[in-house]
């Protein structure tokens, strides 16, 4: 997410699906009591939690690209007045 962050021109999307896919995909176990497939997690919670994480990764991910700008701008800056600096000789006759 950073890098596309990073990258990413104005008003584009990066598209995250948390699918949860048919039933057949689940992971089950036989019921013995049913005798029929029953899914051993709870897949739409599972999927909340997945987006989740992937809101907290983007989150850290805008906070982490804000940072690299930052330093980036400084750095250029810091680059800059190091042309405006003049170095003074030691024993230039200023009295302490």
């Amino acid at each position: 997410m950073r890098n596309w962050l990073a990258t990413a021109t104005e008003n584009t999307s990066l598209p995250v699906v948390c699918e949860l896919g048919p039933p057949e995909y689940a992971v089950t176990h036989l019921d013995t009591n049913s005798q029929s497939r029953v899914e051993i997690s709870d897949r739409w919670n599972e999927s909340l939690q997945l987006k989740a994480l992937l809101k907290e990764t983007w989150e850290l991910a805008v906070l982490t690209n804000k940072r690299l700008s930052i330093r980036s701008s400084l750095n250029s800056a810091l680059s800059h007045m190091k042309n405006w600096l003049i170095e003074f000789p030691r024993g230039d006759g200023v009295s302490k």
